[in-house]
């Protein structure tokens, strides 16, 4: 079995909205896909053949088990183009019939096990309403607008599934006023796009008509020309805290450290949130009826995933090594990782892990030393896939 389909690829342009991850990677000719495609080829190269054939099923399942397949193969090249031995799905000695997903031996012979799991953006709430903007971003921009390219400006989510028809006509009428070549006129002279709002069960768009070019007014293109993504709070604390704290308990007793890699879904996170969700919320304490000059000092609550109530904790979990946002397409320009090591762990993870970038606690403060970047272990630009 192999990854992508022998066919020939006709498929130009960017993805459409709805559609699966792999199936466009799958069908799009443009080079950067044939770059993309060609790399996770070779990666599978290196992978186990005995395990070769489940993880591509996953990688063609859904948008969530390709994530997370590919954030495995990808882990795997990691260590294997540093010359490190890998063993996949080992058996652990004393544990619970659980298997983890690799266990790697460095070239000095210090072995560890690593965990891949993703942390989520999206609640299964919220997964359902960007499904819903999905289905409708797709009927806007296959909407026939010969004349006028749409910039969408959404606000909120829709809680029910909205009406394309209801929308489809709401547009049709609305464009149908318009003169392009007014509008055109006022447009270059500084005044404002002509507007239309929809509004559907919590959620509020607004349109405005931007004219197209002359010489593009045909019909035959994609119709959304610009779309917002409105403004969404940002918090992957819980959702760290819940991968780390699960994966803690879920092999038994361990013969060898446990690094548990989670790849964020979003690339734009604060890193004081890793840190509060590992070591526990950081607040300022100020001494009470001191006045002015009280003793004001910094400390963390008990609420990490190392730093319980009771002291430590999860202490199976020797590192947590945290991604931001890694893909097929972005790794090497979003190789921003980090390998955080538990200051009291069972098992003291290996020196030969620190060659990857890692945060260590050293007289009570947090320290960070760089390491190895993705792109060039790979031996791959910033740029990449693009040429």
């Amino acid at each position: 079995m192999t990854i992508f389909d022998d066919i020939e690829r006709t498929l130009e342009g960017g993805t459409q909205y709805g559609w699966a991850d792999f199936e466009y990677l799958n069908l799009s000719n443009r080079p950067e896909a044939a770059r993309v495609r060609e790399f996770l080829c070779n990666c599978l190269e290196h992978y186990p053949v005995e395990h070769r054939n489940e993880l591509i099923k996953r990688m063609r399942a859904s948008d969530i088990q390709f994530a997370s397949a590919t954030f495995e193969l990808i882990l795997h090249e990691m260590f294997v183009r540093l010359g490190w031995s890998v063993t996949v799905h080992p058996e652990i000695l004393d544990g619970n019939g659980r298997l983890p997903d690799f266990l790697v031996c460095s070239t000095d012979g210090e072995s560890f096990y690593v965990e891949a799991a993703l942390a989520r953006q999206y609640s299964q709430q919220e997964l359902a309403a960007e499904k819903r903007k999905n289905q409708i971003l797709k009927v806007i921009d296959n909407f026939p607008s010969p004349n006028f390219l749409l910039q969408i400006d959404p606000d909120g989510s829709p809680r029910s599934n909205v009406p394309g028809k209801k929308l489809r006509h709401a547009l049709r009428t609305w464009l149908n006023k318009l003169d392009v070549n007014s509008v055109e006129a006022e447009y270059l002279a500084g005044k404002a796009l002509p507007q239309m709002i929809f509004e559907h069960d919590g959620w509020h768009i607004t349109f405005g008509a931007i004219p197209r070019r002359a010489d593009r007014r045909d019909g035959g293109r994609r119709t959304i020309g610009i779309l917002g993504f409105g403004v969404r709070s940002i918090d992957i604390r819980d959702s760290i805290k819940s991968v780390a704290k699960f994966k803690n308990g879920r092999y038994g007793e361990l013969d060898f450290p446990l690094v548990v890699a989670i790849n964020i879904e979003q690339h734009a996170v604060d890193v004081s949130q890793e840190r509060d969700a590992l070591f526990g919320q950081l607040q300022l304490w100020i001494a009470r009826n001191e006045g002015v000059g009280a003793v004001q000092e910094y400390a963390r609550l008990p609420d990490g995933v190392w730093n319980g109530p009771d002291g430590p904790q999860c202490t199976r979990l020797s590192g947590v090594w945290l991604f931001r946002s890694l893909d097929a397409w972005h790794f090497a320009a979003r190789g921003s990782n980090m390998l955080y090591e538990n200051p009291r762990p069972a098992h003291k993870l290996p020196s030969a892990s620190r060659i990857f970038t890692h945060a260590v606690v050293e007289d009570g403060k947090l320290v960070e030393r760089p390491g190895v970047s993705l792109n060039e272990l790979f031996g791959l630009t910033k740029e990449w896939p693009e040429e």
